[in-house]
């Protein structure tokens, strides 16, 4: 009955599970239950004969059904089993057991239908028996150890070969025996011997030519394998390349076997895990299995084929990769297993023609899988060997790098660029260890492939993140949970979704310099040991690389910063111009520390607040001018203790001003504020904000700065001394030039209320006062001669001269001093004038002792009279003193001309009747009105006459000069001919040349224009000219007039056009220093010829005034002993009355 049962449970469960079976395995029990009834039945009957025979029978009986039950499940697993390894587990288990029970059946249908004597021989029919739990035994051990196939074609040759062999033994026996005409015997030696020599020598052509038929006639699937399989192997033995093998593989399965899909996973040292090799081109999965995930456990102890059909559930080994393996969707599994295990293995789908996979396609992936696995191992070791190749170039440039003076960014980038030869670095870090500030900073940050410089320089605090755990214990970290490690460390995480992380420390010496790190974000992406080894490799030649390019950056920039101090420090010693140097101070200090922003402020002495006077920075412009209250924030502690102070975190310092940030949007992160300093006093504050690395401000910043501030601080004083100097100089000049002006423009007002008007004007534009008066003083008390803002009140005043010594003016008038009265209304003897005034300023005009006027000025504000402005009205007081004592001068002067021109006036009408008279009487007795006269008496008559002739002349002019002087000559101006002012000289003079026979020349311009002039007084001025020549020219000489039209280039104010006259003689000159006084009255030559000759010394002087109130010019040119050339000119008429100037011209 246990037979009976354990087929029936074997066959529920063997070679494949049923499907109920598998969701309730208990039932594979199920056969066990009537076995054990029939068990316990034949027990209770073994001493019934008749019963213990039935109970034996019904027990074979159950035996048999559990038999046929096997075989039964096993057929329809061998005809419906979707896996080949199922189909053939069945069909050797149908073999065996119609080998078994064949004989038997035989038996028993024969004996029983055909001849029941038929015997039953125990040998021949149970002796097969033993096939039937052999052929189980072996499709549950290995259902495939027996190759059925090699079995068959090896048997068939084999048989062949002795079916050969006999047969030809058979015929050569024969045919030997008919050609020797005797029967020879079959155990002929010499037979034997001549069998054995043709086996020998033909037995294995013959059985390779029968192997090939035997193939090539029922195997010729397994041929085709076995050639793909050659030339794949002779592929092989030439390649190392790891692609050219994928590609291989890929392209021999697609042609032999026409998979779904095919993906070759192989394993990834560096991430300790089996991923599919994109081979060919065509795309792989991203599906992953870790080294220690149960398919590649299972598939590192098995050395077949593992299929995976759709109707089977997976093994409970597989049960946890049960997601991956659905997603994956592949069946057959063909581990690719090498001397040092599993390297991968060969993932295939179903064929795409729909039929499974039979036995002779497992053997050829088992047999590929053999050859790939030998290949992919050594093209695996090949690729080791250049990629530890490439990690000693890698690690010789790096060493290299530290013999050469790379600078320290090219070192980073050359370290980044190294590294990622060997490693991925599409996420890499260089860190390093500001120790003095407790700071970790990124000197060279890459993710994602792109280096982001706006996190380098950003410093943390040491203590976050594991690099802080690397530093401070100089040791290599390695993880593949970031957040799970920083956890177990107990340190806070950096802001960033790390998975897999790996950081190697920079040592040099006993210090740690910083860290190399990469990381990743991916979910699943590991570093392996070997990352790590070749990593801290590099990271050990890195280190020194840095700390010698660092080491030698920092000397460099020392170097610089004590270069540009000197450099500062010398040009700002030798300029004085304040506001340009302020900002290069700012500037230089910006530049020596490398700093974003900065500024410089003067403390005002007054207020004690610091003023922003220059800033350097992206928002500076928005500073300058503002005020830092006394003793508020970082600027104005600095100013008060004097004492540099650094604030690296000004937002947790409650002293930073964050009014400055708030204005202008700038973030400042650090500050270093330094005073200067001039003896023991504070000036100003230098402030530098945020290094540009972002590292903090320290001590030897602290010093660089210091001493610099302290140079400058002498600079800027130095600077400010020259400018307040200068200033007061400029000032001095300036106001020494507004003295000038106001100089000239007193000097050139000769009128007393035009002076003090001027000084009114002036002082009250000055004070910005609200009154002022000015006045002269007399014998009788002081009058008010110019007065400004009183209006209507000061007419009482105006009216009567004030007594000298009646209110606040008389006082100081008696005083002679300046009186500034800040508050009139405590003063009794104020008179008021102006409602509403509180301060009150007398100036007394004094020229040497004598007070000649009095200037007051009143205001409603007290403080408008600075010391600077009384100063200054004194000053121009005096200098008015003198323009009014020069105003009085020039008065009595005038006076004194008036006197003169009228006793002139006087005495020439008084003259000119007696002379009249004498002139009349003379003519009258010339004439022999009294009777005839002799020679003598004839000769005192023409005495006379020519004697009362020159006084007429000379009373003439004398009368035209005090007319001049008085301005009472008049002109009558118009439209003239001036043909007609040369035809009428010439003609009244041409006997006076005759007589002396002098030649009178004309070079007259022919139809002259009208002129604008006054004709009498033309012909006056040319008459003088022209007499002129005549009485100092020799006898015989000559005398040129020349008239001609000409542009006006001798005045450019005059008329446009002009008639240019001149007068040349060939007398005899003048000398050099006559011609300056030449048109002065009365001016006459002391040279004896010119002394003979008649004049009064006026005629020139005439000459010039008439042609000068005409509208002309005049000027000339002579030497001595050869003549002398008058010109003069007079306005064309059209031209005046062009340019306008008819109305303006004399008249």
């Amino acid at each position: 009955p246990m037979i009976g049962g354990s087929a029936f449970s074997l066959g529920l469960i063997f070679p494949q599970e049923t499907r109920f079976i598998n969701k309730r395995p208990y039932l594979s029990l199920l056969g066990y239950a009537p076995a054990l009834v029939l068990i316990v039945a034949g027990e209770w009957m073994l001493n019934v004969p008749r019963a213990y025979a039935a109970g034996w029978l019904v027990s074979y009986l159950y035996a048999a059904l559990g038999g046929v039950f096997l075989i039964l499940m096993n057929m329809y697993r061998w005809g419906q089993a979707a896996s080949p390894i199922v189909r053939s587990q069945s069909r050797i288990i149908v073999a065996a057991s119609a080998l078994g029970f064949t004989p038997i059946i035989f038996w028993l249908v024969y004996s029983n239908a055909f001849d029941t004597t038929f015997q039953f021989n125990v040998l021949y029919h149970f002796t097969p028996l033993i096939a039937f739990p052999l052929g189980i035994a072996y499709a549950i051990l290995r259902y495939r150890l027996l190759k059925t196939e090699y079995i068959l074609s090896r048997g068939l040759i084999y048989t062949s070969l002795i079916v050969l062999t006999v047969v030809g033994y058979g015929l050569i026996v024969t045919g030997i025996s008919t050609v020797l005409g005797s029967m020879l015997p079959g155990n002929s030696p010499a037979l034997i011997a001549i069998l054995v020599l043709i086996l020998i020598f033909g037995l294995n052509p013959l059985r390779l030519w029968l192997e090939n038929k035997v193939d090539a006639f029922f195997f010729r699937s397994r041929l085709g394998y076995r050639q793909q399989l050659q030339q794949f192997s002779r592929v092989l033995t030439e390649s190392v390349d790891l692609p050219l093998i994928a590609n291989e593989i890929q392209h021999l399965l697609d042609n032999a076997l026409k998979p779904e899909h095919l993906y070759i996973f192989l394993r990834d040292h560096s991430r300790v895990e089996y991923q599919a090799y994109a081979a060919n081109g065509q795309s792989s999965t991203d599906i992953r299995f870790n080294a220690e995930s149960s398919l590649a456990r299972s598939l590192t102890s098995r050395r077949n084929v593992l299929h995976l059909a759709p109707d089977t559930p997976l093994p409970s080994t597989l049960l946890r990769d049960r997601s991956r393996l659905a997603v994956l969707g592949s069946t057959i599994f063909v581990p690719l297993n090498s001397k040092n295990g599993l390297i991968g293995w060969l993932a295939l789908g179903n064929k795409l023609s729909g039929q499974p996979y039979s036995s002779q396609d497992l053997d050829f992936l088992e047999s590929l899988t053999d050859q790939s696995a030998l290949a992919i191992e050594r093209a695996q070791a090949v690729a080791t060997l250049e990629k530890r190749l490439n990690e000693l170039n890698v690690l010789s440039q790096v060493s290299q790098a530290i013999n050469f003076s790379v600078s320290f960014d090219d070192l980073l980038e050359l370290v980044y660029a190294q590294t990622g030869r060997v490693l991925d670095v599409s996420n890499f870090s260089i860190v390093l260890h500001q120790p003095r500030a407790r700071k970790l900073s990124y000197a060279l940050h890459v993710e994602n492939n792109e280096r982001i410089p706006s996190l380098e320089r950003t410093a943390w605090d040491y203590g976050e993140g594991l690099v802080s755990e690397i530093v401070r214990s100089g040791q290599p970290i390695l993880t593949d949970d970031y957040l799970g490690e920083c956890a177990r460390r107990r340190v806070a995480p950096l802001a960033r979704p790390y998975q897999a992380w790996m950081g190697v420390p920079l040592n040099v010496g006993a210090g740690t310099l910083g860290a190399l790190v990469i990381s990743s974000f991916d979910v699943g992406r590991t570093f392996s040991d070997d990352h790590l080894k070749i990593f801290t490799a590099i990271a050990d030649q890195a280190a020194t690389a840095i700390d010698k390019a660092r080491l030698y950056q920092q000397t460099e920039q020392r170097a610089r910063q004590l270069a540009t101090l000197n450099q500062v420090a010398q040009t700002i010693t030798s300029t004085l111009d304040l506001e340009p140097l302020l900002q290069q101070v700012l500037e230089s200090a910006v530049n020596i520390l490398a700093c974003e922003a900065g500024s410089l402020f003067l403390l005002d002495e007054e207020t004690g607040e610091s003023i922003f006077k220059n800033t350097v920075g992206p928002v500076a412009r928005n500073l300058i001018g503002s005020r830092v209250p006394a003793g508020r924030g970082i600027v104005g502690e600095t100013a008060k203790s004097g004492q540099p102070i650094i604030v690296n975190d000004t937002a947790h310092d409650p002293r930073w001003f964050y009014q400055s940030d708030q204005t202008t949007g700038f973030l400042s992160r650090a500050v270093l504020a330094v005073p200067l300093r001039i003896k023991d006093r504070t000036i100003g504050v230098i402030e530098v904000i945020n290094k540009r690395d972002g590292s903090p401000f320290d001590e030897e910043d602290t010093t660089l700065l210091t001493a610099f501030g302290g140079q400058a601080a002498v600079a800027i004083e130095n600077a400010r001394l020259f400018n307040s100097t200068d200033q007061a100089l400029a000032a001095r000049v300036e106001e020494l030039s507004v003295m000038q002006r106001i100089d000239r423009e007193l000097n050139a007002a000769l009128d007393v209320k035009r002076i003090f008007s001027y000084v009114l004007d002036r002082a009250l534009a000055l004070t910005g006062a609200d009154a002022a008066l000015a006045g002269i003083v007399l014998e009788e008390g002081f009058e008010i001669v110019a007065h400004r803002g009183y209006g209507d009140a000061i007419k009482p005043f105006i009216e009567n001269a004030a007594p000298l010594g009646k209110g606040l003016i008389g006082r100081a008038l008696a005083t002679g001093r300046v009186s500034l009265t800040e508050n009139v209304k405590s003063e009794s003897d104020y008179i008021e004038v102006l409602p509403s005034a509180v301060a009150q300023l007398i100036i007394p005009m004094r020229r040497e002792d004598q007070t000649l006027g009095v200037v007051a000025i009143e205001s409603r504000n007290p403080d408008c009279f600075s010391d600077e402005n009384v100063e200054f009205l004194v000053r121009l007081a005096d200098h008015a003193a003198i323009s009014l004592a020069n105003a009085r001068l020039y008065a009595e002067v005038n006076a004194a001309n008036l006197a003169k021109s009228e006793f002139v006036s006087f005495v020439s009408h008084e003259l000119k009747t007696p002379m009249t008279s004498i002139k009349g009487y003379a003519d009258w007795l010339s004439a022999g009105a009294v009777g005839p006269l002799n020679e003598t008496q004839g000769q005192f008559l023409n005495i006379i006459k020519s004697n009362v002739e020159r006084m007429t002349t000379i009373v003439s002019d004398l009368a035209d000069v005090a007319r001049i002087e008085s301005g009472r000559l008049k002109l009558e101006t118009k439209e003239m001919s001036f043909q007609t002012v040369i035809d009428e000289v010439v003609r009244s003079l041409q006997g006076q040349y005759d007589a002396k026979q002098q030649t009178l020349l004309m070079d007259v311009e022919s139809d002259l224009p009208l002129v604008w002039g006054d004709h009498v007084r033309l012909v006056q001025a040319l008459t003088n000219l022209m007499s002129n020549g005549y009485k100092y020219t020799p006898v015989g000489g000559s005398v040129t007039l020349r008239v001609h039209r000409a542009k006006n280039i001798w005045d450019a104010k005059g008329a446009a056009e002009v008639l240019h006259v001149s007068v040349q003689d060939t007398g005899y000159g003048i000398s050099p220093v006559d011609q300056k006084k030449i048109f002065t009255k009365f001016f006459r030559a002391e040279d004896r010829s010119i002394r003979e000759a008649p004049g009064t010394g006026l005629g020139l002087n005439i000459f010039k005034q008439l042609i000068e109130l005409s509208g002309g010019r005049t000027w000339f040119e002579s030497e001595l002993e050869k003549g002398s050339t008058f010109h003069f000119t007079v306005p064309v008429a059209s031209a005046i009355k062009v340019s306008g100037q008819e109305a303006a011209s004399p008249s």
